[in-house]
């Protein structure tokens, strides 16, 4: 795919389809392959841009720094975009339809898919507060936080009691974490001093789970900070 194919260059022209690109996934964010949050996060650079655009425009409002300021909100709405699209496009669901309804590139022919992964991730607590878990997501019990190639999330999952759990049905799924240091919290029911197993996966881009990895051991605590002890 050609990155730029789909972006006007024209800066209203980008405005103008910027907004309508943000319109139709903040109205149906799953069916394009996306989470609510993602929706948002481009919505608030959607409008930046085009407030900033607007004063760039205006002559009783244009300066330089206005200018600077329009061009920085323009790189980052443009860098989000090519990353949402890139999501979108990889997404197996996604059909020439739904991209034309979009506005991004075609597709010519069937991408290969990334490979299941086959290693589970080293996870680790940083901290604790309270009923919120600091998480570390590491490959190969390395410190890099890059994911491995062809991994789009980590999905987390826990579980309750002072012995480890012997079936993997009694854990529970807590979300899907886009970065390898990430943030979970547990429900309000979970008291303080609970034993809580932690255990996570890798997802490939198109959404198909690796291993499990061995689940760890660590407490909730009465609010303040507690290293890891599993």
């Amino acid at each position: 795919m050609t990155r730029t194919s789909y972006l006007p260059t024209a800066q209203q022209a980008l405005e103008t389809w910027s907004a309508a690109l943000s319109s139709k996934i903040t109205a149906d964010p799953t069916g394009f392959g996306l989470v609510a949050e993602d929706a948002t996060a481009y919505a608030a650079l959607q409008t930046a841009y085009a407030d900033a655009l607007t004063v760039a425009l205006d002559p009783v409002t244009r300066s330089p720094a206005n200018i600077v300021v329009k061009n920085d909100a323009k790189k980052a709405l443009i860098a989000e975009t090519r990353k949402l699209v890139d999501i979108m496009q990889a997404w197996p669901e996604m059909t020439d339809a739904k991209r034309s309804k979009l506005g991004i590139s075609l597709r010519d022919n069937t991408p290969t898919p990334a490979p299941i992964p086959t290693e589970a991730p080293n996870v680790s607590v940083d901290s604790v507060a309270g009923r919120l878990f600091n998480i570390e997501l590491r490959q190969d019990d390395t410190t890099s936080r890059a994911k491995p190639a062809g991994v789009r999330a980590a999905w987390i999952y826990t579980a309750f009691g002072d012995e480890q759990p012997t079936t993997f049905e009694v854990f529970d799924f807590r979300g899907e974490a886009r970065k390898t240091d990430t943030q979970i919290v547990m429900p309000e029911s979970v008291a303080p001093g609970t034993k809580v197993w932690v255990s996570a996966c890798w997802v490939n881009t198109a959404g198909k789970p690796g291993p499990v990895s061995m689940p760890i051991a660590t407490w909730t605590t009465h609010g303040e900070i507690k290293n890891n002890a599993a």
